[in-house]
């Protein structure tokens, strides 16, 4: 019995934390972080940005075919791959403090994104 309340206190605990993340990203809309890849899947992958919130930049967010590897954890868009640990910009798109969920659309690599602002 208290394994069975251990477990629901913790995925409370997680959901409180869900809901509290995308309430301060309410207040960040259209604004680009860097991040990390931490997980792909075969309905987009997962970006932890450097405050330690995670969200989804889900497939349908890209123009070109989304192809998703289960076997190599790796996704390819177009010509490029993704997997985990990859450094990337995303814009924050939308935040649910109801349901907890954060959206992100993906904007570039990381060494990529800096080069070119550092042109301009």
């Amino acid at each position: 019995h208290s394994s069975e309340t251990e477990r629901n206190s913790e995925e409370c605990e997680r959901d409180v934390e869900d809901v509290k993340m995308a309430e301060y990203m309410e207040g960040h809309l259209e604004e680009e972080f860097n991040g990390m890849i931490s997980g792909v899947t075969n309905f987009g992958f997962f970006v932890m940005l450097d405050n330690n919130i995670e969200g989804l930049v889900s497939n349908e967010t890209f123009s070109e075919p989304f192809f998703f590897d289960k076997e190599k954890e790796i996704i390819k868009v177009g010509k490029e791959l993704f997997k985990l640990g990859d450094e990337v910009v995303v814009k924050v798109i939308s935040a649910n403090k109801e349901s907890g969920e954060i959206d992100f659309q993906y904007i570039g690599r990381v060494e990529t994104y800096e080069k070119v602002k550092k042109k301009y």
